[in-house]
């Protein structure tokens, strides 16, 4: 039994995606071909008076609208409503300025005579009061991003040489020293002796 749901399992999910394949083809006959939008481009950012042109000539045509909403989605705003149909030429003229700045999206809608509605959305960044990041988004794929390579060179600094300092003028040499204590001793033997001879004298005043 095991095996047996093992086999039929890949069997089904060939057969499902051979089915959506199919439905996908039958609903395109039937629908037949999209609208387009040729400019402005998905992801261009917008100033001003913008002309959108493109495609609506499609078999079974009845009627277009061009419409616009937030990127985040809710409510579209209606542009341009028409019953003519456009090989590939303007189908409407969108004036931002009327718009608070962000991104938003940007269909074109056809009505067809047998009850079928065919769209094109694209994305668009609308800037007339704040600075444009980027100009059109360029694809992205395949492109290798290289990292910068720093080089660093080392730097030789000499090394200072030492020198030897200069004489101090207030350092005493050995002949200054011994001098200094001889002329030292010499003022003490003279000031004691001095001394003796002054308390003799009037030792001696007072005997007398």
């Amino acid at each position: 039994m095991l095996n047996l749901l093992v086999m039929i399992r890949p069997s089904f999910l060939f057969v499902f995606v051979i089915g959506l394949y199919l439905s996908s083809i039958l609903l395109q006959a039937q629908v037949g071909e999209l609208p387009d939008i040729s400019a402005p481009l998905s992801g261009q950012a917008l100033k001003g008076v913008v002309v959108v042109n493109g495609r609506t000539a499609l078999k079974n045509f009845q009627s277009a609208e061009v419409s616009y909403s937030y990127a985040s989605g809710g409510s579209w705003f209606l542009i341009n409503q028409t019953r003519d149909s456009v090989e590939d030429g303007r189908l409407a003229v969108w004036d931002t300025t009327t718009i608070t700045d962000g991104n938003y999206k940007l269909r074109v809608q056809v009505f067809l005579t047998n009850g079928n509605v065919v769209e094109k959305v694209i994305e668009v960044r609308v800037r007339n009061y704040s600075a444009v990041e980027t100009a059109t988004p360029e694809p992205t794929q395949g492109l290798v991003s290289a990292r910068p390579t720093l080089t660093v060179t080392p730097t030789i600094y000499a090394q200072p040489t030492p020198t030897d300092l200069a004489n101090n003028p207030a350092r005493l040499s050995r002949a200054d020293w011994d001098g200094s204590i001889r002329f030292g001793a010499i003022s003490a033997g003279l000031t004691l002796a001095g001394l003796g001879l002054y308390l003799a004298f009037k030792k001696y005043i007072r005997l007398k």
